[in-house]
């Protein structure tokens, strides 16, 4: 009987941190786009409140290289932007330039640094794979034109 009220607690602190990783989940507004164009990437609402005091660095990177990813210095990460701090608080947005790749389907990768621990943690490591997530994430990067 001692272990049931311990087994609710651990069940609703479970569905908490669901919810909130999905709050900090991206969202990119194009699905398609050439180098140059301008995407947007809305991390949605109240992200500054879970992302306030850490270090927030976004890049893409090739669909297929995403699983052997071996950290933020990685050589094919290609750096896109960071969060910026608006007074107190970060930007729940950011906008990028699609830089010159070649053509592909690429991911969106977000690493952050919690002021805690200090070290680097993938924020979107294995989303783009989930079908219900990967929208938002996945970009096919094409010839201008196209």
């Amino acid at each position: 009987m001692r272990g049931r009220p311990l087994l609710a607690v651990l069940a609703a602190s479970l569905v908490a941190a669901t919810a909130a990783e999905a709050k900090l989940l991206p969202q990119m507004d194009k699905r398609v786009a050439a180098p140059g164009e301008r995407v947007v990437v809305e991390f949605g609402a109240g992200t500054e409140y879970y992302l306030a005091g850490r270090e927030v660095e976004v890049y893409l990177v090739g669909i297929g290289a995403a699983p052997t990813l071996t950290g933020r210095n990685d050589a094919r990460l290609q750096p896109v932007g960071k969060l910026s701090r608006d007074r107190k608080t970060l930007s729940s947005t950011l906008a990028f330039r699609v830089p010159p790749l070649p053509t592909g389907r690429y991911t969106l990768v977000v690493y952050f640094r919690p002021t805690v621990t200090g070290r680097w943690y993938n924020l979107t490591e294995g989303l783009w794979s989930i079908p219900r997530l990967r929208d938002g994430l996945v970009i096919r990067i094409v010839r201008p034109g196209q």
